[in-house]
């Protein structure tokens, strides 16, 4: 079932000590990382190889922590495959056993899409922002019968004081 899935799945096992041992890792994690399965099965280490050093060693800190307080961890990591650029989301939730292990069920998905997306819908809004604050004349939002948004132009043409702010009052207060 996990080779089909469009996630990659493993299970972590963390001691006390610090130790950590992989007792799985599904082949779609490999391919998602962009190594053959069986590197993976040769050595954990090679799970890595394309993370940018700055994710490596954000990734180390935030699973050192996780697993010191036995925790949760999600965290997104960028790899650098042939010069393509990667991302990848990875979390996992230990399940602490009774000599003290924490045995992390997760899983690890491509990222790439949402996170471009992600960066559209923020220049578009940057866009829409400095449009406008630089169009010549007042432009207000409403919603909800309030408003929710204007620009200084529509802000400076109508009371708006700390004591009577614009933004969330109704509009009725306005077009009386």
């Amino acid at each position: 079932i996990t080779n089909h899935a469009p996630i990659g799945v493993f299970q972590l096992r963390c001691q006390p000590d610090g130790q950590r041992h992989a007792t799985y890792y599904s082949r779609k994690l490999a391919e998602l990382m962009g190594i053959e399965p069986e590197e993976l099965a040769q050595d954990r280490r090679h799970l890595f190889r394309y993370v940018t050093d700055a994710d490596r060693d954000a990734y180390e800190a935030v699973l050192a922590d996780a697993v010191a307080r036995q925790v949760t961890w999600a965290t997104e990591l960028r790899l650098n495959i042939n010069g393509m650029e990667r991302w990848i989301y990875s979390t996992a939730s230990p399940q602490v056993q009774e000599n003290g292990d924490a045995v992390y069920n997760g899983y690890v998905e491509d990222i790439t899409a949402s996170r471009a997306q992600r960066a559209q819908i923020v220049a578009l809004a940057e866009e829409q922002r400095i449009l406008l604050e630089n169009v010549p004349v007042g432009i207000g939002f409403s919603g909800d019968g309030r408003f929710i948004r204007a620009n200084s132009n529509f802000l400076n043409t109508f009371v708006n004081t700390p004591e009577q702010p614009l933004l969330g009052a109704p509009t009725a207060q306005i077009f009386q």
